[in-house]
């Protein structure tokens, strides 16, 4: 009897007890694929993260199916819409297509689990199904790499036009590119060459903060100074956005503008940053400041007329973790605290 691998993942609604599928994705070593979306997950556990990284990868992000959907492509391929039940009943239909099954994931400690969980149990299963789960991230330490790699630049994927990360059935053809290069590759120990030089911290601070005074006086980090006023003004911002892109994993600071056209557009590229501004009522004191370094007056101009709009509008910026200075504090007094 044939053995056929299947490559899957799942994603699903966080890391505790409770959570709920949102997704599963399969893909089979010979290119059969199943994807499935339920339609009966727990909406409550839903934060931001995941309404942008899994919610809006969805084919139905909006939730709007009402009745089960099924659809047929190519033989052996299926995508269904509907309740965990409806979406059984239509997995163990697919399932029947392979004689014997190895079940592989990324790590299998929760997609396995939640696996089972679609047929009520490990006992459940399907007969076909190989009752124990393998994974790549053992695969990977068995190889001597890295097991927190990045997936996409160890199969070489990245590059390959719109990719879909925490999209299931695409981390699941991840997955098996990875299980393919793998197979022929043996004991690696150069596996750094796949992972960013750096752990790069992008910082995104209000003018005033001192990003000069860090740029020139810490020198036991690798800082660079991305001013926003050199960039081409008719491809901004994806062209700053480019550059801070190529810049992470080569220094350990990216210091950009934190207008909120760039902030905005780190958020919408999915680029981690940390915003980093004054209190509400430290006005006098960075106007102040502005006075010091002799910044124009019509600029001195701009912040007084806007301070208390723009320092609103961070307090609500999406995407990015905040570090609000105390008066007399600056960018080089909260370093120590980012764990570079």
């Amino acid at each position: 009897m044939k053995k056929t691998k299947i490559f899957f993942d799942t994603e699903f609604t966080g890391l505790h007890q409770n959570t709920s599928l949102i997704s599963i994705g399969m893909v089979s070593d010979c290119g059969c694929e199943f994807y499935a979306e339920f339609t009966d997950f727990n909406k409550i556990d839903i934060d931001e993260w995941l309404e942008k990284n899994v919610i809006q990868n969805l084919d139905h992000p909006k939730g709007d199916v009402r009745d089960c959907i099924v659809q047929e492509g190519r033989p052996k391929n299926m995508r269904v819409y509907g309740t965990r039940d409806e979406v059984k009943f239509y997995l163990e239909k697919w399932l029947q297509n392979f004689d014997e099954i190895e079940m592989w994931s990324d790590c299998y400690a929760w997609d396995w689990v939640l696996f089972c969980q679609i047929f009520s149990g490990a006992m459940g299963i399907p007969k076909n199904v190989y009752y124990i789960p393998f994974d790549i991230s053992t695969l990977f330490w068995s190889k001597g790499i890295d097991p927190d790699v990045s997936r996409e630049s160890f199969a070489q994927l990245q590059n390959q036009g719109k990719t879909q990360k925490h999209n299931a059935l695409w981390d699941a053809k991840v997955i098996k590119a990875c299980w393919e290069k793998l197979r022929s590759t043996k004991k690696i120990k150069n596996w750094e060459q796949y992972i960013p030089e750096k752990k790069t911290l992008v910082l995104s601070a209000f003018p005033g903060c001192g990003k000069s005074y860090l740029y020139n006086n810490v020198k036991d980090l690798k800082i660079l100074d991305s001013d926003s006023s050199g960039f081409d003004k008719s491809h901004f911002p994806e062209n700053y956005i480019k550059h801070i892109r190529q810049n992470i994993g080569k220094v350990d600071i990216i210091l950009v503008s934190s207008h909120k056209e760039v902030r905005d557009a780190l958020f919408k590229n999915n680029i981690p940053f940390i915003l980093v501004y004054p209190e509400i009522g430290s006005k006098s004191e960075y106007i102040q400041r502005y006075l010091d370094r002799k910044s124009p007056e019509k600029f001195i101009q701009l912040l007084d007329t806007n301070w208390n709009n723009w320092i609103r509008g961070m307090d609500q910026q999406p995407g990015c973790r905040r570090i609000i200075l105390k008066p007399g504090k600056f960018l080089s007094d909260v370093v120590e605290d980012l764990n570079i």
